[in-house]
């Protein structure tokens, strides 16, 4: 190899820095933080959706931070938005599992009424004609 511009051989410095740098501090004692929080911990079959793929890419503080005690109906809203805009990979029957989570850790509501709605949901992704046929 010949010799490198300065603008590369500075270059090639900061990458070995920057790749060294996280060594050098532990070696020194450093303690990085924890993260700061995470979903609440719930036995729900949604919290494992919603730590699997929601923190994929965005923070549990997204989910703290929307209005409190929001409705299932919110939260459905909200998913499908992810889902259908942001192109978050939930597959539809993913999504009940995950609004009844939300909505009763994050939303207050009762955890019986959570799950009513999440076996009608689930119920209407089995037959849609049904569900169409019983809104009208």
């Amino acid at each position: 190899m010949k010799y490198l511009s300065t603008r590369k051989q500075m270059l090639r410095w900061v990458v070995v820095g920057c790749a060294l740098l996280p060594v050098v501090a532990v070696g020194a004692g450093v303690e990085f933080p924890q993260e700061a929080g995470g979903y609440k911990k719930s036995d729900l079959p949604g919290y494992q959706i919603a730590n699997g793929l929601c923190l994929m890419c965005h923070s549990s503080q997204y989910v703290s931070s929307q209005p409190p005690k929001s409705s299932p109906k919110y939260w459905n809203a909200t998913i499908h938005k992810m889902k259908d805009v942001f192109k978050a990979p939930l597959q539809d029957d993913m999504i009940p599992a995950v609004v009844e989570y939300l909505s009763v850790e994050y939303g207050g509501q009762d955890r019986a009424a959570a799950h009513a709605d999440y076996e009608k949901a689930m119920a209407a992704l089995k037959s849609p004609a049904t569900a169409d046929t019983s809104k009208k």
